[in-house]
């Protein structure tokens, strides 16, 4: 929470002692595309979104910007790229220690995460530092033995963080920053080929998560169609995507991805998010900011983090947003631009935003907190904070209206389902845990609470949905499965 804070005021300081009160800030092409995107996002806010912001996002996108402005700034950029190389190392020595054991890591199926939730993020954080460290050793500065160290570094953490999107996007990076690599059309159509093989070999290394990100791209396909110039709205993706992924299955009952189906809230692309929610206009102007930095030195920075961002998230983690930030900094301080003089001092305005934004920041942990202690929602278009509200306080209007403008899963439809059946609502419930079911087939929670509904009520149905649950096939037996199962078979044979 206090490391972005804590980047902006080093760098504003840094600044300002340079030689110099006053600077010529040079506006670039780069510049002028980042403004258009942001100016186009407030829009898309005001005129396409139907309900307000997330408060705390808002705060996080100011801070970015506020980010941007003060690293543009900085004279010396090998310190920015420092900076990235710096973050990069510290998450590698975090990852050792959890190697060692000493640590624990943020997933339970990973002994390795860095300070992310899983080995996804933290290998696209990992891949980034190590493009940047090996664009300062080819730059021929000094310390190379030092340089060395920390490139095999992050480059045996990249490997042991076992992702495969990062994997891709470090390899892309590399061919870029080394042109002589891909020179002639023999050795493009080369790495072409290599590129296109490793991609392959990556997805039946583990099939079952890439078939993952098939079925969410089919989805995404179906959103783009409703809004395809100006998108559903920022932040709403998570409000319609579950609902998508029921119709999905409710279109295609037999299809093999049903297996593979789980709640989720990411595109795991972000162009593809980018589109849904903002559009092609959105996309047009995401593409503009990426095309200005083409003939940056350190434009494998950039593209090795969008290389990532099309099999991941990295938009929805902080680090990775800052890494991305100072990156477009750095590259846009390289193209040439109209000067613009003016005092260095005015960048300490830039730290008036700090509190402000620290201060929602700690009233939203507070609210998580304290939830059993407070009497409404205080963050209602905040995904995370609703969920928990809504199951503490048993609240089902807090839970319809997270599923109406916030976001939707077979979770919240379970006890939302729960609420209407303990209220005599037989009717809302049976609708709730029947959506629930389509939105991920391979659970069998849904379909148990089904049968439950009417174990007492209709015997009819409840003898079908226990059949149902008999030769239901999972992809896992856990105690809930085992539990349905074992309660159908003796309901079956009336024990």
């Amino acid at each position: 929470m206090f490391l972005l804070p804590l980047i902006i005021t080093v760098i504003v300081l840094w600044v300002l002692s340079e030689r110099g009160s006053t600077s010529l800030a040079r506006i670039t092409l780069t510049d002028t595309a980042i403004t258009a995107y942001l100016l186009y996002g407030l829009c898309n806010l005001i005129l396409t979104r139907d309900i307000p912001p997330d408060s705390l996002a808002l705060c996080h996108w100011g801070m970015y910007t506020v980010l941007y402005v003060v690293t543009r700034n900085v004279a010396n950029k090998f310190l920015v790229t420092w900076l990235i190389i710096g973050i990069g190392i510290t998450q590698a020595i975090i990852g050792i220690t959890q190697l060692a054991g000493w640590f624990e890591g943020n997933h339970p199926d990973f002994p390795v995460t860095g300070t992310f939730q899983n080995p996804g993020p933290y290998g696209g954080l990992l891949a980034v530092s190590l493009i940047a460290i090996a664009w300062v050793s080819r730059s021929g500065t000094r310390l190379k033995a030092f340089q060395w160290g920390v490139l095999l570094l992050l480059l045996a953490m990249l490997i042991i963080s076992n992702s495969r999107a990062a994997w891709i996007a470090a390899f892309v990076g590399i061919v870029a920053l080394f042109p002589r690599l891909h020179d002639g059309w023999g050795k493009r159509t080369m790495i072409s080929i290599i590129t296109g093989a490793v991609v392959a070999g990556l997805y039946f290394l583990r099939p079952g998560s890439a078939d993952t990100r098939v079925l969410i791209w089919q989805a995404y396909t179906r959103l783009i169609k409703l809004e395809p110039l100006t998108g559903l709205g920022i932040g709403t993706l998570p409000r319609y995507y579950m609902n998508t992924q029921a119709e999905y299955f409710a279109l295609h009952p037999d299809s093999d991805l049903s297996i593979v189906a789980n709640n989720n809230y990411q595109a795991f692309n972000e162009f593809l998010h980018v589109t849904v929610e903002q559009g092609f206009i959105g996309l047009l102007l995401l593409l503009w900011i990426i095309l200005t930095c083409h003939h940056s030195s350190r434009f494998p920075l950039i593209l090795t983090w969008f290389t990532f961002s099309m099999f991941s998230y990295p938009v929805n983690c902080k680090l990775l947003m800052t890494v991305l930030v100072l990156s477009l900094a750095l590259c846009s301080g390289e193209n040439p631009g109209w000067y613009l003089k003016f005092n260095k001092k005015w960048l300490l305005c830039s730290l008036i935003v700090i509190p402000f934004i620290l201060t929602i920041t700690l009233k939203y942990d507070n609210a998580v907190k304290n939830i059993k202690s407070d009497t409404a929602p205080k963050f209602p278009y905040n995904r995370e904070y609703m969920f928990q509200f809504a199951r503490q306080k048993h609240d089902i209007h807090a839970l319809e209206r997270l599923t109406r403008d916030v976001c939707s899963s077979t979770d919240i439809l379970c006890d939302m389902g729960d609420l209407y059946e303990t209220r005599g609502d037989i009717k809302r419930a049976d609708s709730c845990y029947f959506l629930a079911r389509q939105m991920v087939p391979c659970r069998i929670k849904p379909l148990y609470k089904l049968y439950l509904l009417y174990k007492r009520r209709d015997s009819t149905l409840a003898e079908n949905y226990a059949r149902q649950i008999l030769n239901f096939k999972s992809p896992s037996v856990g105690s809930v499965v085992l539990r349905a199962r074992a309660d159908a078979r003796k309901f079956l044979n009336h024990e």
